[in-house]
């Protein structure tokens, strides 16, 4: 019995490994085959949030400048995109940098 387990165990054992290497071989011609259309999607993205980022500064400056000259803006009811980050070295700017450092031109 336990001859038979030990068999069972080592044949699983090559089953996982064979499927593994299968696996790996079909994911990589997967991805080799949708690089281009990721590419361009991916490159599509950090421009809109590149663009993102010159308007969250435009908007900005404007509040800098009513604060510059004390006006109270409240009554423009004021909303900062926080989910955006800090806005001189926010999340925007971290997320083009790891896709530069992951090897992408985008």
């Amino acid at each position: 019995m336990a001859t038979e387990m030990g068999n069972i165990e080592s044949a699983q054992e090559v089953l996982r490994r064979r499927i593994d290497e299968a696996r790996n071989r079909a994911s990589k011609t997967v991805c080799d085959t949708v690089r281009q259309e990721y590419e361009r999607r991916l490159g599509n993205l950090c421009k809109l949030l590149v663009d993102a980022e010159a308007a969250r500064q435009s908007h900005d400056e404007l509040l800098d400048d009513i604060e510059r000259e004390d006006v109270h803006n409240g009554f423009l009811r004021p909303v900062h995109p926080h989910f955006m980050g800090d806005r001189r070295d926010g999340r925007v700017s971290y997320f083009l940098k790891e896709v530069r450092e992951a090897g992408h031109n985008a």
